[in-house]
């Protein structure tokens, strides 16, 4: 089955876990977890920039919150930051990354 890509009668699917999935191959999982700890022993001024997923995807930011890390939320319908800290930017994404970009640039 390879890096979980596709099942045992070769269905293509992603390395996604999903509900009551007993094909789960968490060998990648274990390895990107492990990469992600690293990172994170090292990780200095974090700010997540969440791009276009809005209230109802709330992984990224749930993470970044235990953290205690900014947001940037960059969505132009659902842009309200709700309890966490950071930025709101009500508009799409490129353009949001480009505004970012430009303040950046100009520090």
């Amino acid at each position: 089955m390879g890096q979980g890509y596709a099942s045992a009668d070769n269905i293509a699917r992603p390395n996604i876990l999903m509900f009551n999935d007993f094909r789960w191959e968490d060998g990648r999982h274990k390895i990107q977890r492990q990469a992600l700890s690293e990172w994170l022993s090292r990780a200095k001024n974090v700010v997540i920039i969440e791009l276009g997923a809005g209230l109802d995807i709330p992984t990224v930011r749930h993470y970044g919150e235990i953290l205690g890390w900014p947001l940037i939320r960059i969505n132009p319908r659902d842009s309200e930051l709700g309890s966490s800290q950071g930025v709101s930017l009500p508009m799409g994404a490129m353009d949001g990354l480009k505004a970012i970009y430009s303040e950046v640039k100009s520090i």
